[in-house]
């Protein structure tokens, strides 16, 4: 049993076994006492102990809790001793512990990140130029041509903006760069950014004293310098018009939204049937939940909607002042929809809760031989479709037609029977509130099958009670084929058949226009010669 020790490395926080702790305090303190007289020296601590406590995060995604010695002794492997790379000894010894140093370095892949060091916006094409090894001046040109060419690059610059991540921490400037992340790298990238700060500096007050020089005053306004005040001016009119163009967007796409919105609202209260306003209310049991369902998606829907025409007209007329009150009162607005709308879903998963199956037998007319023709009649999804409408909703072929719902959610499964007649058991199930209430709902299922001799027709789509709301309600036939007996899969079965066991492990579309016999293995094909059964496309595949 080994005691541990608690400690805060870079931010996190992380068990350590005590002699781990022991070795790691020695050769955090060994850095600090090489670095502290280096400028900088804050930063480049802070740096290793990040990079550090990275590593050890790394160890412990395999499940384990704390860092033991061998964890500590592969970072130090890796970030290098001070007595490696550091002090003033002879050239024949600087050359043995570099070379040393650079073994115990870690090869860093490339990663992309934003560099906002050399940015120009974002830093999104300096980042790609470190992460490609080549200048950004290609990357931004680029991308210039795919603004004033295509149209796609202002796009697809604020999409990178946004996903690719800022490189802040110097491990991650060196892994943008592809170098190895090693203290001798952390000080060298530290040093350089002192380095630059103090050479801008100079040149910022370099410039501040010669702003006002003669010489200085003719390089502005000689020839190169106006060429660079034109451009700037001529991007500065497209980015202009470019604005005017994305309000005038923003309101056309706002009013359409609110139109669509307040024409949602007045179908759903039946003021003004539109669409799917009949669907929409088989899903709410009561007109109280579909009344604050209207309001709850009005304010989660238009209130964003509306603040986006506002935003256009603020881009067309040039209004640079915020209105503090107005984004105030439609956060508010927006948070009110946002809880009416979680209530509301909340209580419509309890609706749900429940399931319950209802079961009956179907008394069919035995067929004069040994052959039954089974079919589907699909004339009233078939005249559905061959309709003009809209229909936005699409959950198990649901629809309203005459003010009854009808839905296209039928299976047929064919099982062997256990007696030398076919029979037929019909399965109704649905969900619901409370066991009674899925019980009702899947009672108020109604469809019909029509037998013709040995034909046997079944339903493509079955429909609901008036006043029943959709529950999710499924209907499910199951066809019982004596041991002998044949039964004919009409084409169109391929729309209510469930996969149906056979000996030759067939698909359900390949069974459809052929005949099945019933054997004690399950049903085997008559008139099948030449079709390769499921395991043969399998093994091709």
């Amino acid at each position: 049993m080994n005691k541990t020790v608690t400690v805060n490395l870079g931010g996190i926080v992380f068990h350590i076994d005590e002699d781990a702790y022991e070795m790691l305090h020695q050769y955090l303190e060994s850095i600090k006492s090489h670095f502290h007289t280096s400028e900088g020296k804050d930063e480049i601590t802070s740096d290793i102990e990040a990079r550090i406590a990275e590593l050890f995060s790394e160890k412990l995604k395999s499940g384990r809790q704390v860092i033991i010695l061998a964890d500590v002794q592969e970072a130090i492997a890796i970030m290098g001793k001070p007595e490696d790379f550091g002090g003033d000894e002879k050239s024949s010894d600087n050359s043995s512990k570099e070379e040393k140093f650079q073994s115990s370095g870690t090869t860093t892949k490339r990663r992309v990140y934003r560099n906002t060091d050399e940015k120009v916006l974002g830093g999104v094409c300096s980042g790609i130029s470190s992460y490609l090894d080549i200048d950004p001046l290609w990357i931004r040109l680029l991308f210039a041509v795919m603004f004033f060419g295509f149209g796609t690059g202002f796009f697809l610059y604020i999409i990178l903006w946004i996903v690719i991540p800022e490189a802040k921490t110097t491990a991650q400037k060196l892994e943008m760069k592809g170098e190895k992340v090693n203290v001798e790298n952390i000080e060298k990238n530290i040093k350089e950014e002192m380095d630059n700060l103090k050479k801008k500096f100079e040149d910022f007050k370099k410039d501040a004293k010669n702003m006002g020089s003669k010489e200085n005053t003719e390089k502005v306004r000689g020839f190169f310098g106006n060429i660079v005040h034109a451009f700037v001016q001529i991007i500065l009119f497209a980015v202009n018009i470019f604005a005017k163009f994305i309000g005038i967007f923003f309101i056309i796409f706002g009013i359409v939204i609110c139109i669509i919105l307040i024409r949602l609202m007045l179908g759903l209260s039946g003021l003004m049937p539109i669409g799917d306003s009949d669907l929409v209310r088989l899903f709410f049991d009561t007109k109280s939940e579909l009344f604050w369902a209207s309001i709850g998606t009005t304010l989660l829907i238009g209130i964003p909607f509306l603040m986006l025409m506002y935003k256009g007209f603020r881009l067309i007329f040039d209004i640079k002042i915020r209105n503090k009150t107005l984004n105030i009162v439609a956060a508010s607005f927006w948070l009110v929809g946002v809880i009416i709308c979680s209530v509301l879903f909340f209580n419509m998963i309890n609706n749900y809760s429940e399931k319950s199956v209802v079961r009956s037998d179907i008394s069919i007319k035995q067929p004069n031989g040994d052959l039954l023709f089974l079919d589907v009649n699909r004339a009233n999804i078939d005249e559905w479709n061959s309709r003009w409408h809209v229909n936005t909703i699409n959950i198990n072929g649901l629809r309203v037609i005459n003010g009854k719902a009808m839905v296209s959610d039928v299976d047929l499964k064919i099982q062997k029977g256990n007696s030398d007649k076919f029979e037929l058991v019909k399965v109704q199930s649905s969900r619901g509130k409370t066991p009674q209430d899925a019980s009702d709902a899947a009672s108020a299922i109604t469809s019909e099958i029509v037998q013709q001799d040995s034909l046997l027709i079944f339903p493509n789509d079955y429909t609901l009670d008036n006043n029943v709301k959709f529950k999710f309600q499924n209907l499910t036939y199951i066809l019982k084929v004596p041991v002998g007996k044949s039964i004919y899969l009409a084409p169109k079965t391929k729309h209510i058949i469930d996969d149906i066991d056979n000996v030759t492990d067939t698909r359900d579309a390949d069974m459809v226009g052929r005949k099945w016999v019933m054997t004690d293995r399950g049903l085997k094909c008559v008139d099948c010669a030449g079709l390769r059964n499921r395991r043969h496309h399998d093994d091709e595949d």
